[in-house]
C-alpha cells in the first residue's frame, strides 16, 4: 500500500501520510489511535490504545494506582512486609498483561512505579545480604520506559535504594 492509498483509506493527505513516516508529525491522541486501529482492522493494542470495552484493564489501573500509594503508605508508617503484600501481586499481573502484548503505556507507567515501591518495600524487609534483590526489583522499573525515568526518579521511597549502587 503506498502513501496516497494509505491516506484514502484513513481520511488524511498523503503529504500528511509522508509527514507521519519521517516523524515530523505524530498522532499521540487515543483518538486518532483508535481510528486509525479501526481503519485498518488492527487491534488498539498494536498502537497501544485499550480497547475500551476492556473493564477488567481500567479497574486494573484505578485500583493499581491506589494500590501502589497505599502500598507507600504502609512503606513509610514502618508496615513494609504489608506494602510487599500488596504490590507483589499487583506486579505480578501486570507483566502478564505486558507479556500477553498489553503494552500501553498507562500499564508500564503503573507497572515501572509498583516495581519501584516493590523494591523500595523489600529493601526494607529483607536482610541486608538479600538487598541485591531489592535493587534488582527497583532496577527493573527504569528498564520499562526510557520517557519515564527521570519521572521515577521522583519516586518516593527511590532514594532509600542509594547503598545499593544503582546504574541509571
Amino acid at each position: 500500500m503506498n502513501q496516497t492509498e494509505l491516506g484514502e483509506l484513513l481520511g488524511y493527505d498523503k503529504t500528511y501520510i509522508s509527514a507521519l513516516e519521517l516523524r515530523k508529525r505524530s498522532r499521540d491522541d487515543v483518538g486518532s489511535r483508535r481510528r486509525v486501529c479501526e481503519s485498518l482492522r488492527l487491534p488498539p493494542r498494536i498502537l497501544g490504545v485499550t480497547d475500551m470495552a476492556d473493564t477488567d484493564h481500567r479497574a486494573m489501573l484505578q485500583c493499581g494506582d491506589s494500590t501502589v500509594r497505599l502500598a507507600e503508605i504502609a512503606r513509610q508508617s514502618g508496615h513494609a512486609a504489608e506494602a510487599v503484600s500488596e504490590l507483589w501481586p499487583l506486579v505480578a499481573r501486570l507483566e502478564a498483561r505486558v507479556e500477553d502484548g498489553h503494552s500501553e503505556r498507562d500499564v508500564l507507567h503503573l507497572l515501572a512505579r509498583a516495581r519501584v515501591g516493590l523494591g523500595v518495600a523489600l529493601g526494607n524487609v529483607l536482610p541486608e545480604e538479600r538487598l541485591s534483590t531489592a535493587a534488582h526489583w527497583t532496577a527493573k522499573s527504569l528498564d520499562l520506559d526510557t520517557d519515564g525515568v527521570r519521572a521515577l526518579l521522583h519516586v518516593p521511597g527511590l532514594v532509600d535504594h542509594q547503598h545499593c549502587n544503582l546504574v541509571v
